[in-house]
């Protein structure tokens, strides 16, 4: 069972020794979440093909997080891989601070090894970082590099373990490494989408996002991570005209270069990140490890959403959460005015012929409905479902947590 608590914090279950906040790329021996009761695990039921799946894993029981990770994606559906497929696997890495700041590393090497053992001829891990950290622009000029940011948090390391191949977006230029997306009907954009021409060169797309907050969307999981996959002056325009910047970001999960191709939403939490993001925060040690994972990126993110908010509520630390409040306004200003441009030394305004709007936060935290990521997401999806299956495995599920996925989806998550 959970550690007990002082009696100031029985009122809402934490999980937790102590907590730290600190920059991500520290040292990292802070909060540590119980989820678990330890009870004896679920037996997983045969889940629909949209269902979502949910494991509690001690890290502890196995090597290390890359065999404990190895031990959930034997109960992942690899049935869409054919022998001889290219997938490029998209990572979350915003900065060079290390997981929970970005992608899981364990997570990387685990599942590169695992589309292998499936038969993919090719496995391409790419992203490109935060326009904080990385630049190119349309005059071929740039800021920094995402490999220097993978060689900085590990994620390099990762990919070489695994023996897969690192694809850094901004490498193959502004104008020949992407390409014109196919906007979704309808969508919120008013310019061209641009995306990588790599994704067009796959056969399919595997994401692995992280559970963390972020200072202007409340949080980022999957449907967020997506903005990684943009060229500099569509993240200028994300940012500029920020009256729909929710929208907007889902809009390029469903473009159909990307939508056509994302077989898993994957995520496996070692650390999660709370109170500001993207960068840092309250430093979390989940134990046991959160895997998480689903061929639909809503319902992934549906779960996600559920767990990080009830963490983020409960779990005492410093910082703060401006995705849910007016001071996402001011920071989102700041970010296009100043902040990139100042950082980068390089100009940041592809847009400025066209009148911007301002960033307006969302209360994500009261639930679905409140979320305008995932209500852009549904509704692009025909819909709302009435139910949603989470097939749980590993540890059972504290039921404080069960409580609240079941309150934040007003019942439509249904766990077995």
């Amino acid at each position: 069972m959970p550690r007990p608590l002082s009696p100031a914090r029985r009122s809402r279950r934490r999980f937790l020794r102590h907590a730290t906040h600190a920059a991500a790329a520290l040292p990292l021996s802070g909060l540590v979440l119980d989820l678990g009761c330890g009870g004896p695990p679920y037996v997983p039921a045969d889940a629909a093909p949209d269902a979502v799946g949910l494991s509690l894993v001690r890290v502890s029981d196995f090597a290390d997080g890359v065999a404990a990770c190895r031990s959930v994606l034997e109960g992942v559906d690899f049935s869409w891989l054919r022998p001889g497929d290219r997938v490029l696997v998209k990572v979350a890495s915003n900065s060079g601070n290390r997981h929970p700041a970005v992608t899981n590393p364990a997570a990387v090497t685990a599942m590169a090894g695992a589309l292998f053992a499936q038969g993919a001829g090719e496995v391409l891990v790419g992203d490109q970082a935060g326009v904080q950290q990385v630049r190119l622009t349309r005059d071929e000029e740039r800021f920094s590099s995402t490999r220097e940011m993978f060689e900085r948090n590990l994620l390099l390391d990762a990919i070489d373990r695994a023996g897969a191949t690192p694809h850094f977006f901004e490498d193959h230029g502004f104008t020949d490494g992407y390409i014109e997306a196919t906007h979704p009907r309808p969508h919120l954009w008013q310019r061209p989408m641009m995306i990588p021409r790599v994704v067009t060169e796959v056969d399919h797309i595997v994401s692995l996002p992280r559970l963390s907050a972020h200072v202007l969307a409340g949080y980022t999981l999957a449907l967020k991570s997506s903005i990684g996959f943009l060229r500099d002056d569509s993240r200028h325009h994300l940012h500029h005209r920020a009256a729909t910047f929710y929208e907007k970001f889902v809009d390029v999960n469903y473009c159909a270069e990307i939508h056509g191709r994302l077989r898993l939403v994957f995520t496996f939490a070692e650390k999660l990140l709370l109170h500001t993001g993207p960068d840092r925060g309250t430093i979390v040690d989940a134990d046991p490890a959160i895997a998480l994972w689903s061929a639909n990126i809503a319902h992934h993110d549906t779960v996600g959403a559920a767990l990080f908010t009830f963490f983020n509520d409960t779990v005492a630390g410093e910082g703060d959460n401006f995705g849910h409040g007016t001071g996402a306004t001011a920071a989102n200003t700041a970010f296009v005015t100043s902040v990139v441009p100042n950082d980068t030394g390089l100009p940041w305004d592809d847009d400025n012929d066209a009148p911007g709007s301002l960033l307006m936060p969302h209360n994500y935290a009261a639930g679905i409905a409140a979320d305008r990521a995932l209500s852009h997401a549904y509704f692009l999806e025909g819909g709302l479902p009435e139910s949603i299956g989470v097939t749980t495995s590993g540890e059972a599920l504290d039921a404080a947590v069960r409580d609240n996925l079941a309150a934040y989806s007003n019942g439509r998550l249904r766990l077995s």
